[in-house]
């Protein structure tokens, strides 16, 4: 074959390729918090089914791994993986981490966690501070582990921490605490698991609010990821999907 032949047909196989052979196919590595009872591998639950029903049908595809949660904050911010699921939208925490939370993106909230302090059946919630003064309180590990939570609530290192938000019930069932402070929407979860209900709480009172959404670190997939799940969320929301099917709260 002539040399200039040769050359042709290489530079041929190199330039002429159709696209679909030359262009792999983009993913972004999201990261979970794995969290008992919660957000766990092979679970059902509502943050795997609105990962499933809406996250994964992006025009951009996901990879999803589960992560326990301080190592899923190192990772990211180390830029192991690309985006964060279940982000809290504490600027702060991002400020901690070197990385303010406006330099990232991010998709608007499809979840507001509203943490609250529930009484045995019968006896009256607390409604504000001085009512939990005193108190021995039950909490799950999430709350142990986050700086968040450390941060924000007065007597976290005082607290009692259990495995999952189900023991932290049990014990207050069992007299064995006063209080039991939970995000709404996992004392909920509970409740359906248990079959159980009348643990009062005042929903005037929320120890802790925080915005859930998903944060990446900047780039045309990741824009294209948040673009498509504003949207969503904005139709889930005003068709009150979010609240029916997965138990969400947006309201303040």
């Amino acid at each position: 074959m002539r040399p200039f032949l040769a050359s042709f047909m290489l530079s041929c196989a190199l330039i002429c390729a159709p696209d679909s052979v030359q262009a792999e196919e983009v993913k972004l590595v999201m990261a979970g918090a794995a969290i008992p009872k919660v957000f766990e591998p092979g679970k059902g639950g509502p943050y795997n089914d609105f990962y499933a029903d809406v996250v994964a049908k992006a025009p951009v595809k996901t990879d999803l791994v589960m992560l326990p949660v301080k190592r899923l904050a190192r990772s990211f911010f180390e830029k192991q993986v690309d985006c964060m699921y279940m982000a809290t939208s504490d600027k702060t925490f991002y400020i901690q981490n070197g990385v303010p939370l406006d330099t990232l993106t991010a998709s608007r909230p499809f979840n507001r966690l509203f943490m609250r302090a529930y009484s045995r059946p019968g006896m009256a919630a607390p409604s504000g501070w001085s009512a939990l003064e005193g108190k021995l309180i039950a909490g799950d590990e999430g709350i142990h582990v986050s700086t968040i939570a450390q941060r924000t609530l007065p007597f976290a290192k005082d607290m009692l921490y259990t495995k999952t938000v189900d023991e932290a019930f049990e014990l207050l069932a069992a007299g064995r605490v006063d209080v039991t402070v939970a995000y709404s929407i996992d004392a909920r979860q509970y409740f359906t698991r248990a079959g159980l209900d009348g643990f009062p709480a005042d929903k005037r009172f929320s120890l802790l609010t925080l915005g859930e959404s998903i944060a990446c670190w900047p780039s045309v997939e990741a824009n294209k990821l948040v673009a498509y799940l504003d949207r969503e969320i904005d139709r889930l929301h005003a068709d009150g999907a979010l609240m029916s099917r997965y138990g969400f709260e947006l309201h303040d």
